[in-house]
């Protein structure tokens, strides 16, 4: 079960950070690395016990799909903005107004999913365990983006009201 859960979050970090930046082998290895360590030490930190780490690999796979296709919404609708905002080319209000409100309703649908996330958390986390989680991530984020700012990256926008994505 360990190799699930360390392969689902293997699967929410490095699937957005490959799709921003193309790296080799190394930087694959150095990614897997990152993230075994972050789940490794989270489930030990917050003591799971084997069931928790069965149910939170199940969760992980649960909403994996659904943070996928809102992403990918996202990306669509932030090109869709970009290409109507080219240099020297008149933009079309009215697809850009359905765009931008486009953005605002896949923000509210993120932000559902977020809770219905932690719903799902709080059915077999504590809530000292849930307030973990959400450290751990948030730290796991500002180390991308130290990263991603020292190679002259810019940092990755969640799909989540401009949060960072991180871990559920």
């Amino acid at each position: 079960m360990r190799k699930t859960i360390i392969g689902m979050a293997l699967v929410l970090v490095v699937v957005p950070l490959s799709a921003q930046e193309r790296g080799g082998p190394g930087r694959e290895a150095l990614r897997r690395a990152v993230v075994e360590r972050f789940v490794q030490n989270y489930t030990q930190q917050a003591g799971l016990t084997e069931e928790q780490r069965d149910q939170f690999g199940q969760a992980l796979q649960r909403h994996f799909r659904q943070r996928q296709e809102l992403a990918t919404r996202r990306r669509q609708i932030l090109r869709g903005i970009e290409e109507q905002m080219r240099p020297g080319v008149a933009a079309d209000a009215d697809s850009v107004a359905a765009l931008v409100e486009g953005l605002l309703t896949l923000d509210e649908e993120s932000a559902a999913a977020a809770r219905s996330e932690q719903e799902a958390y709080a059915a077999f986390l504590s809530p000292v365990q849930r307030g973990l989680l959400v450290v751990h991530n948030e730290r796991l984020q500002r180390q991308i983006q130290n990263v991603q700012r020292r190679q002259g990256q810019p940092p990755r926008r969640n799909n989540r009201s401009g949060n960072q994505r991180g871990l559920p």
